[in-house]
């Protein structure tokens, strides 16, 4: 009796250990299976978002003042508003113009592609805002490198900026910094302060029947800068040649510089050409009046795409330079929906 009690427990202990393997076996297999197909399911939401970014790039193709929602004007209150596209279906939920709040959207189906899709180039200034006043920059501690490249113009190159919608009807103040050789210090030596400064507007007036480019030359009071040469060459009337005063931090500021440059005209169609010479600039647009004036072109064109499918989501951002049409870094956010 006692050995048949023990065979009885020796039994029930080895069904208790194949039992446990039997069930870690089968849990690790079905944590397998999950895996499988959230990466699965990731590919195909990968495959989501990349088509929402083909979408944009064509869209920046055919216009490069292309918003998606139209009318967007990148408030606060409108960053969540996106575009939402059913690939399976081939169904778009969301008005093009206006877009749909991304909480107002129903969940999302398991078994549909889908992308949300965004195209933004306005701004509330051209520049690296302050952090205090709404549509100010700030220069005085500006240090180039890769994220604010957009912000700083090579010494005898230009850079062209959209300013149709705030010039129709204000104006814009222009700030900049002459930076030192490493583009990244305050420029020490009084040469680096003698920058001359070419802006054209081109534009169209009311009528739009005529296209016309004002040009001025901005030069720095600063006494010991010369520009005898540069003006000898140039060849430049009077008339054309306007002085800027630089503060204590080597920032100077040139105010309302449409009426400056083109008075008492209203423009139907404007473009900016800016080109230092002397000196690489950091450089700041800002419109007369924050609050109530459009919303200005920036120098880049951001598409950022979210697809969907299954448990998963994949976010691709892609920045666009609107002057060259060079695709900067396109950055890749894997997201998984927790249930």
């Amino acid at each position: 009796m006692q050995k048949r009690g023990s065979a009885i427990i020796i039994a029930m202990l080895l069904i208790s250990a194949v039992g446990t393997i039997a069930f870690s076996f089968s849990r690790s297999l079905f944590l397998e299976i999950a895996n499988a197909n959230l990466y699965e399911n990731g590919t195909v939401a990968f495959y989501a978002a990349e088509s929402g970014v083909e979408e944009g790039l064509l869209r920046f193709r055919l216009d490069r003042n292309s918003e998606l929602p139209y009318g967007v004007d990148k408030t606060p209150t409108e960053k969540n508003q996106i575009v939402r596209s059913n690939l399976t279906d081939k169904e778009i939920y969301s008005d093009l113009t206006g877009g749909t709040d991304i909480k107002d959207i129903s969940t999302i189906e398991p078994a549909s592609m889908i992308y949300d899709l965004r195209i933004n180039s306005k701004n509330s200034l051209i520049g690296i805002p302050d952090g205090i006043n709404p549509g100010k920059a700030d220069l005085s501690n500006f240090i180039a490198n890769k994220d604010n490249g957009q912000f700083v113009i090579k010494r005898d190159e230009s850079k062209k900026f959209d300013l149709t919608d705030v010039l129709a009807t204000s104006d814009i103040n222009f700030k900049f910094k002459p930076l030192s050789s490493n583009n990244s210090l305050i420029a020490p030596l009084n040469e680096k302060k003698c920058v001359l400064l070419e802006m054209k507007l081109i534009g169209k007036d009311i009528s739009g029947t005529k296209t016309e480019e004002k040009k001025t030359v901005f030069f720095s009071s600063f006494p010991g800068c010369d520009y005898s040469s540069v003006f000898a060459k140039e060849k430049l009337p009077l008339e054309f040649l306007r002085q800027y005063s630089l503060d204590g931090t080597t920032v100077a500021e040139i105010k309302n510089l449409k009426s400056i440059l083109w008075p008492t005209v209203l423009l139907s169609e404007s473009t900016l050409v800016i080109k230092p010479i002397g000196s690489d600039i950091a450089f700041s647009i800002e419109r007369k009046n924050p609050v109530s004036d459009p919303m200005v072109y920036g120098p880049l064109t951001k598409i950022s795409s979210t697809g969907y499918y299954g448990d998963a989501a994949r976010r691709l951002e892609v920045s666009i330079d609107r002057q060259s049409g060079t695709l900067y870094d396109l950055f890749d956010y894997v997201i998984y929906k927790a249930k």
